[in-house]
């Protein structure tokens, strides 16, 4: 039943697929994830309290999110185009 459409597990595999297909397609997304784990191991490393342990997640968080829109964004712009409409 999660694989159903319309149902809440379906929406989660949708999502993860969508994900996934971004990190597997996009030269910018694997960019960020190299960063996104070099941020995280140097963190680490650091003594950081609590609060900026949280700012270093929501922010690596915010940038993969905001890759994965701005994937998203192109495709649909570049949907018509590659289906022949044409600008005249």
């Amino acid at each position: 039943m999660s694989g159903e459409r319309g149902t809440l597990g379906g929406s989660f595999q949708f999502a993860a697929r969508g994900i996934l297909e971004t990190v597997a397609s996009q030269r910018n997304m694997h960019i960020h994830l190299v960063s996104a784990v070099l941020v995280a191991t140097f963190g680490s490393a650091v003594p950081l309290g609590l609060a900026e342990q949280l700012g270093l997640l929501v922010s690596i968080f915010l940038v993969l999110s905001a890759e994965v829109m701005n994937s998203a964004i192109e495709a649909a712009v570049e949907k018509p185009f590659e289906e022949g409409l044409r600008v005249e």
